[in-house]
């Protein structure tokens, strides 16, 4: 996200995305820094809005932006424009910037003078969703040609995900001091594994011993219990809440 107000799975977000509980601003900040060099990106940036006691109109803002860029994106007011914010947060799949329409002079501008601030040139925002009206968006960039960006998306979109899903769900401890209780029964414990694993629903049935329709029936539930948009991000949070292990 350009809007500023203040590896795999199995190795890379393991380690980040364990239960932790943040006491101060900075502990996110280390997690930020880190992250930025695990997956050579160019900057992250965390809004969420509605979480605990926050009040809509004063989302909680995470960045790795300059001050410099802050400062002049405040001062053009690029807010008004900002496809990032007025798109990804209506938005219930991630959003990649390649799409935003830029025939407005405006947003060039403002994605030109992003990239020259340091921000790259390719993008991309996860929107995360609770059950209680909070959310946020979660965004990084890179310097990459379409190719080394595809490539990038293609490889870790799952770690991306599990991030977005990660800082939206430990704000919202650090705020509210208390944890989601989420339970899924053994069966659909067991789907959302293979699921995690790679399989196919054909796939999880034959190891299970489940037809494709119970399958899929067990998945619907997951999704739903999880408040997740699709079985990819019903992964992710079920590594966040360790209802699974992240797969070997």
């Amino acid at each position: 996200m350009i809007l500023p107000w203040s590896k795999r799975i199995s190795h890379s977000t393991k380690r980040l995305t364990g239960s932790i509980r943040f006491k101060k601003k900075s502990e996110f900040e280390i997690v930020l820094a880190d992250t930025l060099k695990r997956y050579d990106l160019k900057s992250l940036a965390f809004m969420g809005f509605n979480i605990g006691a926050l009040n809509k109109s004063e989302p909680d803002i995470l960045v790795t932006y300059s001050q410099e860029w802050i400062n002049h994106y405040r001062a053009s007011d690029y807010l008004e424009v900002d496809p990032v914010v007025h798109q990804g947060l209506k938005s219930i799949l991630p959003v990649d910037w390649s799409n935003f329409d830029r025939r407005d002079s405006r947003v060039r501008s403002l994605f030109n003078e992003s990239r020259e601030a340091g921000l790259g040139n390719q993008g991309l925002s996860i929107p995360v969703r609770g059950r209680h009206g909070d959310m946020s968006l979660f965004s990084l960039t890179c310097e990459a040609n379409e190719q080394e960006w595809s490539t990038k998306k293609r490889n870790y979109i799952r770690d991306f995900q599990t991030l977005a899903v990660f800082f939206h769900q430990s704000v919202l401890r650090t705020y509210t001091n208390s944890e989601l209780q989420i339970q899924l029964t053994p069966r659909e414990a067991e789907c959302l594994h293979w699921a995690a694993c790679g399989k196919t629903s054909e796939e999880t049935a034959m190891i299970l011993g489940l037809t494709r329709r119970g399958v899929r029936y067990h998945i619907e539930n997951i999704i739903f219990k999880l408040n997740a948009v699709n079985l990819a991000h019903a992964v992710a949070k079920g590594i966040h809440f360790r209802i699974i292990n992240p797969p070997r």
